[in-house]
């Protein structure tokens, strides 16, 4: 049988959406893809509805990144953000911005592992806010460490909403 598989960056792209959307869906949040990615946001994490107990938000600007050549560290992972994305993602907007980095396996058959009971998703996201992080002079890279403490999981989502919700930032 001939498989026709799409280039990996795509593949991994994609493994990102669908690894946000799952936290963001257990969270009780959408997710609106961006279609076109002039400044560095892939998607937007979106509240519906009405809640009296909190204002509704405008929703969380989301950068994307997927690697398995950078792997977490004991102080977090390290990973070359370009700088166009880095300076997208340090200024101060209306809309906060976070930069979401995915760690996975190098082979793309170990991403996932799925049965009747249960469906898992290697290995897991960190996420950080680059607001008012200093300018760099690095003319390609500038690289970004997460701390570990800094998973990207549906009580850290929920977290960083309700922050949002405050009126506060990430």
């Amino acid at each position: 049988m001939t498989q026709f598989t799409m280039p990996l960056t795509q593949q991994q792209e994609q493994f990102s959406i669908a690894y946000v959307h799952s936290i963001a869906s257990a969270a009780g949040y959408g997710i609106e893809e961006v279609r076109v990615d002039i400044d560095s946001i892939d998607l937007t994490i979106t509240q519906y509805g009405q809640d009296n107990a909190y204002p509704l938000i405008e929703g969380l600007r989301v950068q994307l990144k997927c690697t398995y050549a950078y792997k977490p560290r004991s102080d977090g992972i390290h990973f070359p953000l370009k700088v166009k994305n880095y300076n997208d993602l340090r200024r101060d907007c209306l809309n906060p911005r976070i930069l979401i980095v995915l760690y996975t396996p190098e082979e793309v058959g170990n991403w996932l592992e799925h049965s009747d009971n249960y469906l898992s998703l290697y290995h897991c996201a960190y996420w950080k806010s680059l607001r008012g992080m200093p300018p760099t002079k690095n003319s390609d890279n500038v690289t970004i460490t997460i701390p570990k403490s800094q998973q990207f999981t549906v009580d850290a989502l929920l977290q960083i909403m309700d922050l949002l919700a405050q009126g506060r930032r990430p």
